[in-house]
C-alpha cells in the first residue's frame, strides 16, 4: 500500500492510497485499504473509490464492500454479469461536507459466502479531495 499526495495548488489538495494485489479475500470483511489526511480545514470534499476485481471466470458471486470512516459509504456490492469476462472495474464518487480535522477513511471488502471461488483485488485507490467552501 502507497499513500501519496498530489498537491495541484495549496487550495485543493488531492490526497490519496493505493494497494495491489490483494489475494484471496474471504466471506467476512476484510481492511484492504486505508486513507490518513493530515488535518484539514472545514469545507466540501469529494471521497472516491476505485476497484479493480478478479471474479475467476465465476458469474453472478458478488463481491461486498463499503468505505468506513469521515465519508462511509453504506455496502454496496458487484459481480460479474454473463457478458464480462472475469474482472469488474468500480468507481464511486460523491461530496459530502467535512467539520476539518484528519480524514480517515478505510475500505473493506468482502465476498459472498455462497462465492467459493478465489476473489482478488487486482488494485484500489482511495481519493480525497477538497472542492469548496462548507455548504450550507
Amino acid at each position: 500500500m502507497s499513500i501519496s499526495t498530489v498537491q495541484f495548488s495549496t487550495l485543493y489538495p488531492i490526497y490519496a492510497a493505493k494497494a495491489s494485489g490483494v489475494i484471496d479475500i474471504g466471506d467476512v470483511y476484510q481492511t484492504i485499504l486505508t486513507l490518513t489526511t493530515p488535518s484539514l480545514p472545514a469545507g466540501e470534499y469529494t471521497m472516491g473509490v476505485a476497484i479493480n476485481a478478479a471474479f475467476n471466470e465465476q458469474k453472478n458471486r458478488p463481491m461486498i464492500w463499503r468505505v468506513t470512516g469521515a465519508m462511509s459509504v453504506s455496502e454496496c456490492s458487484d459481480s460479474i454479469g454473463d457478458n464480462d469476462i472475469g474482472e469488474k472495474n468500480r468507481f464511486y464518487a460523491y461530496p459530502k461536507n467535512f467539520a476539518g480535522g484528519v480524514m480517515n477513511l478505510v475500505l473493506e471488502a468482502k465476498k459472498s459466502a455462497a462465492f467459493s471461488a478465489q476473489l482478488d483485488i487486482n488494485f484500489a485507490d482511495l481519493i480525497v479531495r477538497r472542492i469548496g467552501p462548507e455548504r450550507i
